[in-house]
């Protein structure tokens, strides 16, 4: 159950904003009422975070602990999952600005997460759930991932269009960007490499939004 339950813990908004972890046997509806087993996978229990909402969650390499961001409520919650059938809040840190995105090391030790309003990277001691270090990053965050080795973090940098200014019309700059973070020795000598991504996308080529990224093999794969 646990190995099952680490895999739906990698799943983002769907499952915990509603409070629905999901076992052996598809997705569940996180609507309302009593979610309802759908394809091959059935609810196990369903748990209602401390905060206003849960969007992304990651989980640590145990398969025992959630870290989610409540983007509403400017924090990160910690859930126990060592029984799956019983979650339990460790409990929430509070940020200066909303998460929007959360990645745990494969070691276990820390949560990456990105912060938008005061555009940077906090690194969390997951086992005192506290702020170890900040990283000050080129614009507005939105998606954070780390490859597999836990070698290498991606931050997805996008730089999001005000939605009040000329009726959101786009371009709007800044442009967004990609971000490297070499994961070397202690968090506060980490170092950060930015990667252009202007000239790419065939709409607005020189007003990038990235929205998502993710590693595979070392090659980052960035959404616009």
């Amino acid at each position: 159950m646990r190995q099952i339950l680490r895999r739906a813990a990698t799943m983002t908004a769907g499952a915990l904003a509603a409070g629905v972890l999901v076992g052996a046997t598809g997705t569940a509806t996180a609507g309302a009422g009593t979610p309802q087993p759908v394809g091959g996978f059935d609810p196990v229990t369903r748990y209602t975070v401390s905060g206003t909402v849960a969007e992304i969650v990651s989980a640590t390499p145990d398969g025992e602990t959630l870290v989610y961001t409540d983007s509403e409520s400017l924090e990160v919650g910690f859930v126990d999952i060592s029984d799956p059938a019983v979650p339990a809040e460790l409990g929430t840190l509070a940020l200066d600005g909303s998460p929007t995105s959360v990645a745990v090391t494969p070691d276990g030790d820390w949560a990456l997460v990105a912060v938008a309003g005061t555009n940077d990277l906090v690194i969390v001691d997951v086992a005192t759930r506290t702020i170890e270090h900040t990283i000050a990053l080129a614009g507005q965050p939105d998606s954070v991932t780390i490859n597999r080795s836990g070698r290498y973090a991606a931050i997805a940098i996008e730089n999001e269009r005000d939605e009040d200014v000329n009726d959101g019309a786009m371009p709007q700059g800044p442009a967004g960007l990609l971000t490297i973070v070499d994961l070397v020795g202690d968090p506060t000598g980490w170092a950060t490499r930015d990667v252009a991504l202007t000239g790419i996308a065939d709409r607005f080529p020189e007003d990038p939004e990235s929205e998502f990224v993710d590693i595979k093999a070392g090659i980052a794969a960035v959404t616009l």
